[in-house]
């Protein structure tokens, strides 16, 4: 190999370590939900129409007025919030194993797109079809845990006070999974919201947790931290500034874009994000919790997020109070598909999430508050003093 081709050779190198030595920045603060209001123009992958309607077309469309339930259809989306059953607009997935139904549809099943339903609507009543293994609780009765057991899948009964658990679904409905003392080594069923500052909790992850069903006392404004003991909940202040979610001081804080007086087409990384909290922790939201757990037990409901706005599910024909109360203490805005059916089943009872930017009139980001990326062109230094190196040997 001659030193031309090897000066060559340095020359791309150098040319790629320019092109992609680029360190990513870092994650941005993320927007709400761009509510769309009906015959409006709307993006199927950033927008979300307005109360009772949908985009109709993709990627771009138009906020149609949506269906109404018992009105014929033919898509899911024709009818949302609610589902296209048979042609049909109305509520499905309402039952699980051991309730009532009329037909299959009736009976839960994963939300996630490809799985199959495992239960079938059997002398009007949600069972397992024969010779399949449950997935998840709703797969099983009430107080009953889907659990695997030498490579089998079965419903077992939960536990009660003091019974051993992994996880809160090996629990009855009203208990969580904890450690019964600090100097406990394995968990078992406890009431919620016993422990104090500093106690040791349970912070497993649980993508499907009901908020505020803790171990620790959110009526003290307590939570479950990193280190597996409750501690206090100090949120960021008022229009705190942000440039990720990570900024940010509060349990559940989220880095929200600013987006007042700023052009639509601004990018992320030119914006201003606002510390906004997604769930507030204190005695009210206990309250109003603890009613709706007790009231989930009383009549033999499941703790399940995608069954409390379900109209035909146990735990919304019966604790419907308790349920359309829980507005006040979270925000939730990520899937507006979840408000929509929140506010047709709650009606106004059902707030929509404060929008906490409107109080922060900042303006864009100066020049020296923006990311940048300045230490990635280390590299290409690097190969630069390589190259002019190798120029010298080899002339």
């Amino acid at each position: 190999m001659n030193k031309y081709t090897i000066i060559l050779i340095l020359l791309f190198l150098n040319t790629l370590s320019i092109c992609f030595g680029q360190i990513s920045p870092a994650i941005m603060c993320f927007n709400d939900p761009s509510i769309v209001a009906i015959g409006s123009t709307c993006n199927t992958t950033g927008d979300s129409c307005a109360f009772n309607s949908y985009c109709n077309g993709a990627p771009i469309g138009k906020c149609t007025q949506s269906l109404s339930k018992g009105d014929s259809c033919t898509s899911n989306i024709q009818c949302s919030p609610y589902q296209c059953v048979n042609g049909v607009c109305g509520n499905n997935h309402f039952s699980i194993a051991g309730q009532g139904c009329s037909v299959d549809s009736d009976c839960w099943a994963s939300p996630i797109p490809g799985q199959e339903a495992l239960l079938t609507c059997s002398s009007n009543i949600c069972t397992l079809i024969a010779n399949k293994q449950c997935k998840s609780p709703s797969d099983c009765k009430f107080n009953e845990n889907c659990v695997s057991k030498g490579g089998v899948n079965s419903c077992v009964a939960t536990s009660g006070i003091n019974g051993a658990c992994s996880n809160r679904y090996d629990c009855n409905v009203n208990l969580v999974c904890s450690y019964q003392s600090d100097s406990s080594t394995s968990k078992t069923c406890q009431e919620p919201w016993t422990k104090k500052l500093n106690e040791k909790c349970d912070n497993s992850p649980d993508a499907q947790r009901i908020p505020f069903f803790y171990d620790c006392d959110i009526g003290s404004n307590l939570y479950c931290g990193s280190q597996g003991k409750c501690v206090l909940n100090t949120p960021s202040g008022t229009c705190s500034q942000c440039s990720n979610s990570t900024a940010c001081k509060g349990y559940s804080d989220s880095c929200i874009c600013n987006n007042n007086n700023i052009a639509k087409d601004t990018i992320n990384a030119n914006k201003v994000g606002i510390c906004v909290p997604e769930v507030f922790i204190d005695s009210s939201c206990k309250s109003t919790f603890g009613d709706l757990i007790q009231c989930c037990a009383t009549y033999s409901c499941p703790m399940n997020q995608q069954l409390l706005f379900n109209q035909d599910s146990c735990a919304f024909k019966n604790c419907q109070q308790y349920v359309c109360k829980m507005s006040n203490c979270f925000r939730a805005t990520g899937a507006y598909n979840m408000l929509n059916l929140a506010q047709t089943a709650c009606g106004s009872t059902y707030s929509l999430p404060k929008d906490y930017t409107k109080e922060c009139p900042f303006e864009l980001p100066k020049q020296s508050d923006r990311p940048n990326n300045s230490s990635s062109m280390i590299p290409s230094i690097f190969f630069a003093i390589f190259f002019v190196l190798t120029m010298i040997i080899l002339s």
